[in-house]
């Protein structure tokens, strides 16, 4: 029960800390950060939190991604017009580890936006046709 408090108590903090950037601190979400968040250690109490906000993260470019493709069709582009077209029906454990694999793959890249890393790494996988 406390390791579950600690946990949200944990995340609580940290989404504090995060929306009072500082003015020596970077704005957005390093390669870095995801990775750490991607990859922490096994012996580590927040383990699952930090799983949890490396699957939303990249499950939130790639929907940020789908809707501005989505809104782009409705204004008459055409599907291979786009460079990410994540078919349906991936998962979600796919998209990590594609994330994952890339991340390990381009260490001179992780001082970057890992918004884009997110997006570099899937159009990897599933470029449109």
């Amino acid at each position: 029960m406390w390791k579950l408090i600690s946990v949200f108590a944990a995340g609580a903090a940290l989404c504090v800390a995060s929306s009072q950037p500082s003015q020596a601190q970077a704005v957005y979400v390093t390669g870095n950060q995801l990775k750490r968040d991607c990859n922490p250690a096994a012996n580590d109490d927040l383990k699952p939190f930090f799983e949890a906000r490396c699957m939303q993260y990249i499950l939130g470019v790639n929907d940020g991604v789908r809707m501005g493709v989505n809104v782009a069709s409705v204004l008459g582009d055409r599907p291979g017009d786009y460079f990410l077209c994540v078919p349906n029906g991936v998962e979600v454990g796919q998209l990590v580890q594609i994330v994952k694999a890339y991340l390990d793959q381009h260490p001179e890249d992780l001082h970057k936006n890992a918004a884009g890393l997110v997006t570099f790494a899937l159009t990897a996988h599933y470029r449109c046709s």
